[in-house]
C-alpha cells in the first residue's frame, strides 16, 4: 500500500510539473523586478537604449528605452513590452505589446506608440522599473548620455 501511495504521490508531482508551461527566464539578460501571487515581471538589460530625447514635449529629457516581460499566473501567459521611461519628468509610454500563450506561441501584438506618456504611479512595477532606470543611468557604460 505504501509502494502504491508512493508512486502515485510522484506521479502526480511529476505531471503537475509538467503543465507548467511557463519558465521565468534566467542569464544575465533578464533582471527579476518583483512579483505578487499573480504577476511577475522582469527587464531586458541587454536591450536598454538611453537617450536625450530631441522633440518637443521632452525635449532635452533623460530616456531609457526597454522591454519588459510580464507574465500573468491567473491566465497562464505572458506578455512583452517595449516601454520608454521619461527619467526627468518621471513618466512612461508603452510603444508595443506583444502577448503569448503558455505554450509561448504569439496571440496578439499592439502598437501602441501613438499613446501619451503617463505618470508613474507610486508602489507598482512601473515604478520599480523607473527606479532602476534611474539608479543605472550614470553607471551603465552604454549610456553616452551621461
Amino acid at each position: 500500500m505504501k509502494r502504491i501511495l508512493t508512486t502515485f504521490f510522484a506521479l502526480q508531482i511529476l505531471f503537475c510539473s509538467v503543465g507548467m508551461a511557463f519558465e521565468p527566464p534566467s542569464g544575465d539578460r533578464w533582471f527579476w523586478i518583483g512579483s505578487t501571487d499573480k504577476i511577475g515581471c522582469w527587464i531586458d538589460i541587454q536591450s536598454m537604449d538611453f537617450r536625450i530625447e530631441s522633440m518637443y514635449p521632452h525635449k532635452g529629457h533623460k530616456q531609457v528605452d526597454l522591454w519588459a516581460l510580464v507574465y500573468n499566473a491567473e491566465r497562464d501567459d505572458h506578455s512583452k513590452q517595449r516601454t520608454v521611461y521619461d527619467l526627468t519628468c518621471k513618466k512612461y509610454k508603452t510603444t508595443s505589446v506583444i502577448s503569448y500563450d503558455k505554450n509561448n506561441r504569439i496571440t496578439n501584438s499592439f502598437d501602441t506608440s501613438y499613446r501619451d506618456y503617463e505618470s508613474v504611479i507610486p508602489e507598482t512595477f512601473t515604478e520599480a522599473i523607473y527606479e532602476f532606470c534611474n539608479a543605472v543611468w550614470d553607471y551603465d557604460p552604454r549610456n553616452k548620455n551621461k
